[in-house]
């Protein structure tokens, strides 16, 4: 027994078992510390931001109350000095250059915020200042005011005028100017514990456009800003008299939480604002800390899982090293793995697979040998058939081209096998009629492209061009070669059907030779028959009766010898087609207008339609007219046995051709006789009940001519229903009158109709 090499593992490109298990497990890992990472972001964002705007309203709420508690204190220390009585004196005499330097600085030391102070009498002029007092003015109005200024350097002081009063009369005013820092002074020190990109504005409703940032206490940190749109105007200013907190977009294009407080003490809006970035920054530090802890966990699991998997993969290694050495000589697997886990029932299958390869390499070649014998045995029997069967057989590729014959097949069509392979087999087995004519689409191709089986027609007289351009009769069978659904070429079988086409030809022959000789005392006898009945006074009525039926015999053999001439004839290919162009719509009217009057007499209504221009088709018009006579009369024939019977003969285009459909109500076809409606005399048992005259050749002998004009002549039957016959012709073609009406008929609807 010669050495066979060992059995061999070839390890595939995939991964390892080994790397599998550490990579789904950091991949897992990964997956739950970027879930948990997510999560836990998300809820210390929205806590943190939820936390942020709580700060924001409570700072609004604070700010707002420590604001309007320090403008009321404004406001009251400038009524109670309007109401001093000395005030009211200087104020109403108009007497107040002198005094009011004095009062101003008492005042200043009792309220560091003041920063001036004016007189007004009563027509609104200035009768006294003392300090700051640029652009304080009074218009008379009978009730205290409280005016905001605002200067290019932002909100600087706020302006209280109360009116004095001597009696009902307004004998003047005293203005006051305080400090605007020093309200602020509670409020800016606490807005920056938000961040640093937190910032206080105001908006007053009376200044359109424009906002008032404050940051700080320090004049170049605090400013005006002009807003743009009036809608956004709009919007903020309708937020700050109405109070909240919400999200923003500010006037840098930056994502800010703000918290929006009226001021009624003022008639402003506040608004307390910070970077949203700014105020989240705690969750960016915690989502890395987060990442930097994911990443080691990632680390540590992977290494974990590397030492678990080394673990488990160990035995499996250890059986694929004991696996590899299996061959001839070594077949023993010895047990490696204790556990009776998966591995160890994995390794107890493997000892007995072991145990099995030995048996069955002991009988390897013992059964390789007796098999190859057999193999051999039927290949020479094979080939024993293929070189003795008398059919010839070639065999395609899907493409159709030659790749194989038999030794008949060479014989046949003289020509070599080797000058067969390769070469299409439409060139290879030449089919054609018996003038030479093309057969058409080549069996092999038409079963290469349904991948169904191709028989030759029943009756068609077929032949191979051989090499030397002699005929062939043949007839053939052809099919696909399929392994499952897949088609890899194909075969077709032929034989040579010389003898029996020429038997064919000799009972023809007979026949027509019969007929003739026949037709001869046939005619004598109609003569004499005819002499007779001119003896119509010389004869008795039973005898005139005999003449009747002996003249009714006579017509009915002529007919039936007439019949046989034609179908001899045409089978036969003893009538070459005169092939032209043809009229098919004229010569279906013309059939029809024919068929009609026999139809009338019979109870029997005919209709025809086809198309109003020439239908034209390059064909026979006299075995066209024979086809449409036989198909109509049939049934009209078969259509008269039953009430009300009709028919319906239909010509027009189709791709490539013609068809010829004529529909009747008559008595059908049964069902077990249909596939031997064509033979010549055969006849279906429920027509012999009605008829007793026929032959049972006018199908046969439209069979043989459609197929001599490269037609199909199909039906449709059912028995006590109707029958349809469908012929179809190859080759039409458009006249120029056709050619200009074709939107007419389009138009029409492009069929006619007669009855």
């Amino acid at each position: 027994m010669p050495a066979t090499p060992p059995l061999r593992l070839v390890p595939a490109p995939a991964l390892s078992l080994q790397t599998r298990i550490v990579s789904q497990t950091v991949i897992l890992t990964a997956f739950v510390v970027v879930v948990l990472t997510t999560l836990s972001f998300w809820i210390a964002r929205t806590l943190l931001e939820q936390s942020v705007r709580s700060q924001l309203l409570t700072l609004s709420v604070v700010s707002e109350d420590a604001l309007s508690s320090t403008v009321r204190s404004y406001r009251e220390r400038a009524s109670f000095t309007a109401m001093r009585e000395d005030v009211r004196t200087w104020v109403s005499r108009g007497e107040t250059t002198g005094a009011i330097t004095p009062l101003f600085h008492a005042l200043r030391e009792e309220e560091p915020a003041l920063l001036g102070m004016a007189f007004f009498n009563g027509r609104g002029e200035r009768t006294g200042t003392g300090g700051e007092t640029d652009g304080l003015r009074w218009d008379g109005i009978p009730r205290s005011s409280l005016i905001p200024r605002l200067t290019d350097r932002g909100w600087e002081s706020v302006d209280i005028l109360v009116p004095v009063r001597q009696g009902e009369r307004v004998a003047g005013a005293v203005a006051m100017r305080f400090d605007a820092r020093d309200a602020l002074r509670p409020i800016v020190t606490v807005v920056p514990s938000l961040g640093p990109t937190a910032r206080l504005a105001f908006l007053p409703p009376e200044e359109s456009g424009v906002s008032v940032i404050l940051s700080s206490l320090q004049p170049e940190e605090s400013f005006t800003l002009t807003l743009g749109e009036a809608e956004d105007l709009r919007q903020r200013r309708t937020l700050m008299m109405d109070g909240g907190v919400g999200r923003r977009e500010n006037e840098r294009g930056r994502d800010t939480l703000a918290a929006y407080r009226p001021l009624p003490v003022l008639g402003w809006g506040m608004l307390v604002e910070v970077e949203r970035r700014d105020a989240l920054s705690a969750v960016r530090r915690l989502a890395l800390a987060h990442a930097a802890a994911g990443t080691m966990l990632l680390v540590f699991a992977g290494t974990l899982a590397l030492l678990l998997a080394r673990q488990v993969t160990q035995p499996l290694r250890s059986l694929t090293a004991s696996v590899r050495r299996l061959g001839p000589g070594q077949w023993t697997v010895q047990r490696t793995v204790t556990t009776e886990d998966e591995v160890g029932v994995l390794e107890r299958v493997f000892v007995d697979l072991s145990v099995r390869l030995r048996r069955l390499y002991d009988h390897l070649e013992e059964e390789i040998a007796l098999r190859t014998d057999a193999l051999k045995k039927q290949y020479v029997l094979d080939r024993a058939i293929l070189t003795t069967i008398a059919y010839g057989i070639i065999t395609v590729d899907r493409t159709g081209k030659v790749t194989g014959c038999n030794p008949a097949a060479v014989s046949m069509l003289g020509i070599t096998e080797e000058e067969m392979r390769g070469r299409a087999a439409s060139d290879v087995l030449f089919l054609c009629w018996n003038d030479g004519e093309a057969h058409g689409e080549h069996p092999l191709g038409v079963t290469l492209k349904r991948r169904a089986l191709v028989r030759s027609p029943a009756g068609a007289f077929e032949n191979v061009r051989r090499a030397d351009g002699s005929l062939l009769p043949v007839t053939y069978i052809a099919s696909p070669l399929l392994a499952g659904k897949h088609l890899f070429g194909g075969i077709i079988v032929f034989q040579d059907v010389t003898e029996e086409r020429r038997l064919e030809e000799r009972k023809s022959e007979f026949v027509t030779l019969a007929s003739h000789q026949l037709r001869t005392p046939l005619a004598s006898l109609q003569w004499y028959v005819e002499l007779l009945a001119d003896e119509k006074k010389s004869l008795t009525s039973a005898q005139r009766g005999y003449l009747v039926e002996m003249r009714r015999a006579s017509d009915r053999m002529l007919s039936l010898l007439t019949t046989l001439l034609h179908a001899a004839q045409y089978e036969g290919k003893g009538v070459q087609p005169a092939i032209r162009d043809v009229d098919l719509s004229a010569l279906a009217s013309d059939a029809h207008g024919e068929c009609k009057a026999f139809a009338q007499e019979s109870g029997v209504s005919c209709t025809f339609t086809g198309p109003k221009q020439p239908l034209m088709v390059r064909s026979d018009p006299v075995l066209l007219k024979i086809i449409l006579q036989n198909l109509l009369s049939n049934a009209v024939k078969y259509s008269s046995y039953r009430r009300k019977g009709r028919v319906a003969l239909t010509v027009g285009a189709r791709r490539g051709g013609v068809v010829i459909r004529v529909e009747d109500t008559g008595i059908g076809i049964p069902k077990a006789e249909q596939k031997r409606i064509f033979e010549r005399f055969f006849r279906a048992d429920n027509v012999r009940k009605f008829d007793t005259d026929g032959n049972g050749l006018g199908l046969s002998i439209c069979k043989s001519i459609v197929e001599r004009l490269g037609g199909t002549i199909t039906f449709t039957s059912k028995e006590n229903a109707g029958t349809t016959f469908t012929v179809v012709l190859p080759g039409a073609v458009k006249s120029s009158a056709d050619k200009k009406s074709t939107r007419q008929r389009k138009r029409d609807g492009g069929l006619r109709t007669k009855d």
